[in-house]
């Protein structure tokens, strides 16, 4: 990788890795990781720490829950070549509890990783909540430099209610913040105005994993049937609850239901978490259809599955209402899938409207409905926005460009703290 040289990183100079150049150490702080048994945890962030661990040493500090007799406070493992820390916390049970075992995190965990953090040139959250609340107040302990990563759930939802509970700004304190997508920047800096260091800075996408297939027809035939793809799943059925079609799926359903007449034979598959869950509802509704047989259910996905299952689609449908930058739009594009999607979060800063997928405004039945429609009439031009979708990926989108950032911020954000130490 054509990165800067380590040594400009700043007035520290770092230990030296196995290839000679000084290399930062950083802790990264997370609230899920994978694990043999789940290896879908936190696979993003997972993907990001493997990229720069050939840049800079990398641990993590898993938050969980202590649970008595099961978890032991502290374990240590390693996970693809990534050295995990687990940190088991007490925790109230109740949900209204939850700002409350943030502090909880933050003050008996502080204890427990002290030795590891004191180690670290920078302590960086994989999210700014609730890891990045506990890593601010470690490293505010510590006077070491902490950054943080701005991703959808956290800005759009926790973050907002967590500033409500907490609201000191001295106990959200970064000297650097990443943000999933120029959409989440500007929350970010509407929800902490004193923040600085905050950057745009896009997660890539493997363009070798996820890649078209070797073989493919010039064109979708005339008469052949779209295979539309969702999988953002449904993570929820109850209309209070401020997660519930967070991703789009009832709208999707209700669209699809309007229109699956007039488009036939197109198919839609439909998979992501909680589809099990929910089977017999989705059951009940693909019964109602007009076409029952134009729906599908897919069984629950391992990572390594789900660029197969892309190249078998010709459109990734991405209905969200709420977004930082959907993993999933990159590697359906990278994958020469067009996307209909929303323009929700970082959607349209991905997905370019009517050169590598079409944007519809979020929450509309109809116009989504129409973005079906759309496809189904022009079949010739799904294979010039799968190649486009291709191309901005891997120009624009790539795990070089990502790691070339992150250094320069990790950089930024250790000068900040040095300067105002």
């Amino acid at each position: 990788m054509s990165n800067p040289p380590h040594e400009d990183l700043g007035k520290r100079k770092f230990p030296q890795g196995g290839d000679g150049r000084e290399r930062l150490h950083a802790i990264f702080v997370t609230t899920g990781y994978p694990s043999a048994d789940l290896p879908r945890g936190n696979i993003f962030t997972h993907r990001a720490i493997k990229v720069l661990s050939s840049e800079i040493n990398i641990e993590v500090i898993n938050l969980w829950s202590w649970k008595h007799g099961r978890r032991p406070f502290i374990s240590r493992r390693e996970y693809d070549g990534v050295r995990v820390v687990s940190l088991a916390c007490p925790r109230l049970p109740w949900q209204k509890a939850f700002h409350i075992n943030a502090l909880i995190q933050a003050h008996f965990g502080e204890y427990l990783v002290r030795s590891h953090l004191r180690n670290a040139d920078v302590i960086h959250a994989a999210a700014l909540y609730p890891a990045g609340f506990v890593a601010a107040q470690w490293a505010r302990k510590i006077r070491k430099p902490c950054t943080a990563h701005a991703i959808g759930s956290d800005v759009n939802f926790l973050l907002p209610q967590a500033l409500e509970s907490l609201p000191y700004p001295a106990l959200w304190r970064f000297d650097g913040i990443a943000c999933e997508s120029d959409d989440m920047r500007k929350k970010v800096v509407s929800l902490l105005p004193d923040s600085r260091n905050v950057r745009v800075i896009y997660r890539g996408v493997d363009p070798e994993e996820f890649s078209p297939p070797d073989v493919r027809a010039d064109a979708v035939a005339p008469h052949a049937p779209l295979r539309f793809l969702f999988l953002g799943g449904f993570h929820n059925w109850d209309a209070n609850d401020p997660f519930y079609n967070v991703k789009g799926g009832p709208i999707m359903l209700q669209a699809w239901q309007r229109i699956e007449a007039q488009i036939a034979p197109d198919v839609l598959i439909i998979g992501g978490p909680h589809v099990d869950t929910y089977r017999a509802r989705l059951e009940s509704w693909r019964d109602s259809l007009s076409r029952p047989d134009s729906v599908s259910f897919l069984p629950t996905l391992q990572p390594d599955s789900v660029p197969a299952v892309i190249r078998e689609s010709d459109v990734v449908v991405i209905p969200s209402l709420f977004e930082g930058l959907p993993n999933l739009a990159k590697e359906a594009q990278a994958c020469g899938r067009p996307v209909l999607g929303t323009d929700a979060g970082g959607i349209p800063e991905a997905v370019l409207h009517e050169k590598t997928g079409i944007i519809v405004p979020r929450g509309n039945v109809d116009a989504l409905a129409s973005g079906f429609l759309w496809f189904h009439t022009h079949k010739d031009r799904i294979k010039i926005l799968g190649l486009d979708a291709r191309n901005h990926m891997v120009r624009e989108f790539s795990w070089k460009r990502f790691s070339t950032n992150m250094m320069e911020f990790f950089r930024a954000a250790i000068e900040t703290h040095e300067s105002q130490a």
